[in-house]
């Protein structure tokens, strides 16, 4: 799977060895989204790729224009890295209306059930950047009381981080840190 897709739209990002299975929550909301919560430039970033011709002239054109229309230059870098090469022009390595669908599901969908009685065998982690808009309080509060169950053999088990130094743009924000807090999870499998 594409990295766009493991970040920018996390909520299902599997990562599955032998019978085990984590699924990482990269600051996702589990449930509906509070818009008031959230100033939403994850929309406002599918609205920008979208309105892009569909050949880029090249990464370094893309960068410069995102930083132009006010978007951070390590998002623009990092939304430069979703480009391949077709032909002399750049082309999304990604099926861009497919992820502006992911999204809009994830607006719809509330998965606290899922949470509250994850699969035996599953480790869920969730990741809530410490700068996040995402999140309100209840939120929280009701995933900290969740992961705060321990384990339980008729069920998965849920496990709660906050990356500090980090808006939502988790692996732009502080890569060194999202990969500490992965890195031994996953090297337990």
């Amino acid at each position: 799977m594409h990295e766009f897709f493991l970040f920018l739209f996390s909520f299902f990002s599997f990562i599955c060895f032998s019978h085990e299975e984590q699924l990482w929550v990269l600051d996702s909301i589990p449930g509906e989204v509070n818009s008031e919560n959230s100033h939403d430039e994850t929309r406002e970033v599918l609205q920008t790729l979208q309105s892009l011709p569909s050949e880029i002239p090249s990464r370094k054109w893309l960068v410069s224009h995102l930083v132009e229309l006010g978007f951070s230059k390590s998002l623009s870098e990092w939304l430069g890295t979703n480009l391949k090469k077709a032909g002399e022009h750049e082309t999304w390595a990604f099926d861009l209306d497919g992820a502006g669908l992911m999204f809009n599901s994830y607006w719809e969908k509330s998965y606290w059930t899922l949470l509250k009685n994850p699969p035996k065998g599953m480790e869920i982690a969730v990741v809530r950047a410490e700068n996040s808009d995402r999140w309100d309080q209840d939120s929280i509060q009701r995933i900290k009381t969740i992961a705060s169950r321990g384990e339980n053999e008729s069920m998965g088990q849920v496990s709660f981080y906050v990356l500090p130094n980090s808006g939502h743009w988790v692996h732009v924000d502080n890569p060194k840190g999202l990969l500490e807090i992965m890195a031994p999870k996953i090297a337990s499998l």
